[in-house]
């Protein structure tokens, strides 16, 4: 007979058996036009479609050791959205250390030196309003994306770019003071997962697909006949 106890089990396994959000894609913002002393990574962009068809996009700054990266004013964040038609919300960020966070929708725009991008993010101001992240959530109007590495696509031939940024460096890791220098960077071809999906076991599989409710049926079968001599 099965116990109350094998019952909580089949029903945590089935839990379990849920899955999770597809893995993502990171995109290395490590192209810019600042100058050869500020050699990145400047920051990295991960994507991460949700189970619901809508993606979630992380920009994060990043630092060489020697510069300290943060995003700000006009094409704080930019990505090439590769739907015809789609919307953006959500927007968020956190602020660089003593700033902060202020951040609007600025539709298409040229992020110089890497192109135009069909969506950008506007911060309010520049060294004040300085970001260490932004995130914000796609919707895909016109069809539906199968994985991360479909949310984006390259903003042209030319210059190859799926995400792009404007960078404020620092010299040092604490952000004070002034940026010492403004410019833009850009990823291209994306490097790789940022989340793994952990797969789930073929008996889990085989609970999720049916075999817990047998079982139950079977249970409560029992149960009643019990009950009933």
């Amino acid at each position: 007979m099965i116990s109350k106890k094998m019952l909580a089990a089949m029903a945590a396994l089935l839990f379990l058996a849920v899955p999770a959000a597809k893995a993502g894609t990171i995109y290395t913002l490590d192209a810019s036009n600042l100058g050869n002393s500020f050699v990145g990574p400047f920051g990295t962009v991960g994507v991460n479609l949700n189970l619901d068809g809508t993606a979630t996009v992380t920009f994060n700054a990043g630092n060489d050791g020697t510069n300290w990266y943060l995003f700000a004013g006009q094409g704080a964040a930019a990505v090439n959205v590769n739907a015809d038609s789609f919307t953006i919300s959500g927007i968020s960020g956190t602020a660089g250390p003593g700033r902060s966070v202020d951040l609007s929708d600025a539709g298409s725009g040229n992020e110089n030196g890497f192109g135009n991008f069909n969506q950008t993010i506007d911060s309010f101001d520049g060294n004040n309003f300085a970001l260490a992240s932004i995130t914000f959530t796609l919707t895909n109007n016109s069809g539906t994306w199968s994985s991360s590495d479909e949310v984006l696509a390259a903003n042209d031939a030319v210059h190859n770019a799926f995400v792009a940024t404007h960078v404020f460096a620092y010299d040092n890791s604490n952000y004070t003071g002034g940026a010492v220098k403004t410019g833009y960077a850009a990823g291209g071809t994306p490097g790789g997962p940022t989340v793994q999906e952990t797969p789930v076991p073929a008996g889990v599989v085989l609970l999720a697909s049916g075999v817990p409710v047998l079982l139950l049926g079977r249970f409560l079968r029992r149960r009643k006949a019990a009950t009933a001599a």
